[in-house]
């Protein structure tokens, strides 16, 4: 920050996101400097919070309300400063992602797999096993097509549990004319 007449000082700066969506990180370093938090859908257009506490947040508020409002954000500034950032547990946020980056199709065809460490796939007979399993997609322009599907295996193996919440990475190889896939955990 540079003021007219003071001395320049560093600012550090923070964001908070919110989103419905889940956010597309590339890169171990976008990963690193970021922290998602899932929310549970506790209210919708049946169940709002007027109805669980019988007043609109903030609009409806008295003093004692507001009160306990800045009780509770001290608490939590005290809590934070105290304990650090405490990392909630993961409850959805990796399956959404993939579906996400993927489509569900593909999860559902994946995951009906047993794939093992270092053992090569026909990845051209994976792929028109999926388009048969799914023939809706035969017609999608983006999904029917074999570089679509290996970008989901890399995405898949980057993301999915089924390696036990180890990063994986997929190894492509081509022999005789054949495309082959084998995965191997870093």
């Amino acid at each position: 920050v540079d003021k007219k007449n003071l001395q320049p000082f560093p600012k550090q700066v923070k964001y908070i996101l919110s989103s419905n969506k889940t956010i597309k990180m590339d890169g171990a370093s976008s990963r690193d400097r970021s922290i998602e938090f899932e929310l549970a859908e506790h209210y919708n257009d049946k169940f709002q919070p007027r109805d669980e506490f019988g007043h609109w947040f903030f609009t409806d508020w008295n003093t004692e309300e507001w009160n306990k409002f800045d009780n509770f954000m001290m608490y939590c500034i005290n809590q934070y400063l105290q304990n650090g950032l405490v990392q909630p547990n993961e409850i959805n946020l990796r399956k959404r992602k993939l579906i996400d980056q993927t489509c569900a199709e593909f999860i559902e065809y994946i995951n009906s797999k047993e794939i093992k460490e270092n053992t090569k796939y026909n990845r051209d007979e994976w792929h028109k096993e999926f388009l048969e399993q799914y023939p809706d997609l035969k017609d999608d322009k983006y999904r029917k097509q074999l570089k679509t599907f290996t970008t989901y295996l890399k995405i898949f193996s980057a993301s999915s549990d089924k390696f036990d919440k180890l990063m994986a990475s997929v190894d492509l190889t081509r022999s005789n004319n054949t495309n082959y896939v084998s995965f191997r955990l870093k």
